[in-house]
């Protein structure tokens, strides 16, 4: 499995052809679209050590110094979260979503139909 990084998330955000990185507005558009993407997808305590991580630029050992629990705990917290958004924006959660739903139907069908 693919190590995800949150350069990965901001590479989908920031890296499209259609516009240049000095365009400020599309840029500020987009971190909103990332902010409200976290708020509604991430745990608060995903969203915590994100916004701790990156915005405050706090190691992994303080987040866990802070919050008493183990740097292991943070770190692999951090993994589920970027892993989350990057699914989310390149559209691989709607696929799962999609895919796990269509099977549980099938088995859900697949027992109606069965005889006994």
């Amino acid at each position: 499995m693919k190590k995800i990084y949150f350069r990965d998330v901001e590479n989908i955000l920031f890296s499209s052809a259609d516009c240049s990185e000095s365009d400020e507005t599309t840029n500020i558009q987009r971190i909103k679209m990332l902010r409200s993407i976290v708020d509604r997808n991430l745990t608060k305590k995903q969203k915590c050590y994100i916004m701790l991580y990156y915005n405050e630029n706090k190691t992994v050992s303080e987040i866990a110094q802070k919050f008493g629990v183990l740097p292991s705990t943070v770190s692999r917290t951090l993994t589920r979260a970027r892993k989350k958004l990057y699914n989310l924006l390149t559209g691989r959660e709607l696929y799962s979503r999609y895919t796990s739903n269509n099977k549980n139907s099938e088995g859900s069908h697949e027992n109606q139909n069965s005889c006994s």
